[in-house]
């Protein structure tokens, strides 16, 4: 089982979700978003990506729509762009993680037969 995702790199990756979607998203369907890209967050998942989204709220980066709906707040280029590339970072080192425990785990067959 892998490790769940540093809080810290969680709060870039559900920014630059709820940024990308270009509308409010709740708390099921970041929870969702973050499961169908193989990432793992601690349980309950959540009041993980609530308490995460937390600190985005007061740096104004996301802005709560209504109870458990957060959208996209407003952040300097320069921040957008470095949370772009962390979330692109982060997706590509669980996507890696997720390939290797998965080659490791299918047994291989022997050439020529």
């Amino acid at each position: 089982m892998q490790q769940p995702i540093p809080t810290h790199e969680l709060r870039y990756l559900l920014v630059d979700l709820i940024d990308r979607a270009g509308q409010p998203l709740s708390i099921a369907e970041l929870a969702a978003a973050l499961d169908q890209l193989g990432i793992p967050v601690a349980a309950p998942a959540n009041k993980t990506v609530s308490d995460a989204l937390r600190r985005q709220l007061v740096r104004g980066r996301v802005v709560r729509t209504k109870r458990g709906v957060y959208g996209s707040g407003s952040m300097p280029k320069s921040t957008r762009y470095y949370i772009r590339n962390r979330a692109r970072r982060t997706r590509h080192d669980f996507a890696t993680t997720l390939d290797s425990a998965t080659v490791e785990t299918v047994p291989r067959s022997k050439p020529g037969r």
